[in-house]
């Protein structure tokens, strides 16, 4: 009897490998660390939601029909394996106007370390997370759009609880980051 292979350890939580093939009907044995492909690193729920969306050749349209869950619910799923599968989710974000407080709880040039996509996933299942490429090449993600220094330390104070240790504010004036000083200042906050 075959069963299904397990990805996870049960002990650490960490990504297991293979390091044994055998064949059924010649019985050769192959010893080695062999990786897995991502996706068998998804659960279960990730993986249901990856057949159907196949099923329906990627229509959204379809999978909510489907799955009976809403278009935002569809795009969020999607997002939720992509980042699953060590990808980034790009997302044009509206930029408000005026001055906005954000808390940057990343920053990454090339390939994303996958403690770090972690913690993104933990936060965005919490928090709407957005990012965007700045213009040195880095990969910025961050959470929240406050209008208030005052908010901002409170949600800093709050992302660092949830696991994200090294975040910072950063402050944008209609769209184009600015010092928090600047940003304090063009607020009458000091």
């Amino acid at each position: 009897m075959a069963y299904k292979i397990i990805t996870k350890c049960p002990v650490c939580n960490s990504n297991l490998t293979v390091q044994r093939l055998k064949c059924k009907k010649c019985g050769t044995i192959i010893e080695n660390e062999f990786e897995l492909s991502k996706l068998s690193y998804l659960n279960q729920e990730q993986l249901k939601f990856i057949e159907v969306f196949l099923e329906c050749r990627g229509n959204i349209k379809d999978v909510e029909k489907e799955l009976g869950i809403s278009y935002p619910t569809v795009r969020s799923k999607l997002d939720e394996v992509i980042i699953a599968l060590g990808f980034s989710v790009e997302k044009k974000a509206v930029v408000p106007g005026g001055i906005i407080y954000k808390i940057q709880i990343g920053a990454y040039k090339g390939k994303i370390p996958e403690s770090a996509n972690k913690l993104i996933k933990k936060i965005s299942m919490i928090r709407k997370v957005e990012n965007y490429i700045d213009d040195k090449g880095l990969k910025i993600y961050t959470t929240g759009n406050l209008r208030l220094f005052s908010e901002a330390v409170t949600m800093l104070s709050q992302v660092k609880q949830e696991g994200i240790k090294t975040a910072v504010i950063n402050a944008y004036q209609n769209g184009k980051k600015i010092t928090v000083m600047e940003a304090r200042k063009l607020n009458h906050e000091l």
